[in-house]
Order: structure tokens, then sequence, then C-alpha cells
């Protein structure tokens, strides 16, 4: 990604209410589906569970994050984007692409 297409993508998240890059990150590896709160920690992106729990408790709060319990592994938690999440995530994959298309 482009500089260009980095700071279009990051001011849309920004407008939306996306507030640290931790937040921009976590929702762009929600695009590609659902993740268990602890692939956050095994992605390098918190170090801890408690900071895994703390970043998805203020996505959920903003509405862009939703939580699935499994039902076959009670300690098991999956995060998934809302329909208002994914619609931001798609409108920053057209913003990143509209400057490499440039």
């Amino acid at each position: 990604m482009t500089v260009g297409a980095f700071v279009k993508v990051l001011g849309c998240l920004r407008e939306a209410g996306v507030s640290s890059l931790l937040q921009a990150e976590a929702l762009w590896e929600l695009r590609y589906g659902p993740r268990c709160v602890g692939e956050f920690m095994h992605t390098g992106l918190v170090a801890s569970r408690a900071a895994a729990t703390q970043l998805v408790n203020t996505l959920e709060r903003k509405g862009m994050v939703r939580r699935e319990h499994s039902v076959t592994a009670r300690n098991q938690v999956k995060v998934r984007l809302t329909e208002k999440g994914a619609e931001l995530m798609e409108r920053a994959e057209e913003l990143s692409q509209e400057e490499v298309a440039a």
C-alpha cells in the first residue's frame, strides 16, 4: 500500500471512530474472517490476553465487532466484524485500491 493510500484509509477509519492504529490493524485482520480473541496475541497485535480483551471491548462498544461464543468449546470466543465494521473495511479496501490504480 502506498503512503497516500495509507493516509486515505486512516482518515476513513478515523472519521468512523477508529482511534488507534491497533484498532485499525485488528479491523484489517478481521476482514479475512472471524478470529479467536487469543489469535490477536499470536499475530503479535497485542502482548497479553487482557490487552486482546480490552481491544475487542473497545471495538465492540463502537459497534465494529461482535463476539460469538463457540458451541463446542465454552472458553473459545470468536470475534467477527458487524455489518457496520464490514462496510467500513470495504470502504477502506476500496480507498487502498483506488490509490494503487491511480
